[in-house]
């Protein structure tokens, strides 16, 4: 029990003096972002095609989006059926709540070397320098 409440002491100590990751710029309206979504199941990212369509019997959301090809990991890459031509929202004042969140911060996604694709107007930054971390 006391192993226990240490790590969770730890854990909440790290949280609080790590670094924290704000989002900056503003939306391009490009579509870039709608034609290359990954899904997860639980922290394993789908690469299979099967696991897709076992995802829209058990969700009727991901319905919404079709195979758009594959990412450099062998990831799934989908693509938005409500995207138009032009890169816009068909369905924009009904949007799903992760496209309401867009782009949602994943601290371990920033940590691992994620970014934000190629033209898109949001950049990631950290909100404290290393320096302040020096100072007390």
């Amino acid at each position: 029990m006391l192993s226990f409440m240490f790590e969770k002491i730890k854990f909440y100590f790290q949280k609080m003096t790590s670094a924290r990751f704000v989002v900056t710029g503003k939306c391009n309206k490009c579509g870039t972002c709608c034609r290359n979504i990954t899904f997860f199941i639980g922290k394993r990212i789908v690469k299979d095609e099967t696991e897709f369509l076992k995802m829209q019997e058990f969700d009727k959301k991901y319905r919404n989006f079709e195979i758009n090809g594959k990412g450099e990991n062998g990831e799934l890459l989908f693509k938005c059926k409500a995207l138009n031509d032009d890169g816009s929202c068909g369905v924009y004042k009904f949007r799903s709540v992760n496209c309401r969140l867009y782009p949602k911060i994943n601290q371990k996604f920033v940590y691992d070397g994620g970014k934000p694709l190629d033209g898109c107007g949001y950049k990631f930054s950290v909100n404290k320098k290393f320096r302040d971390y020096l100072k007390k």
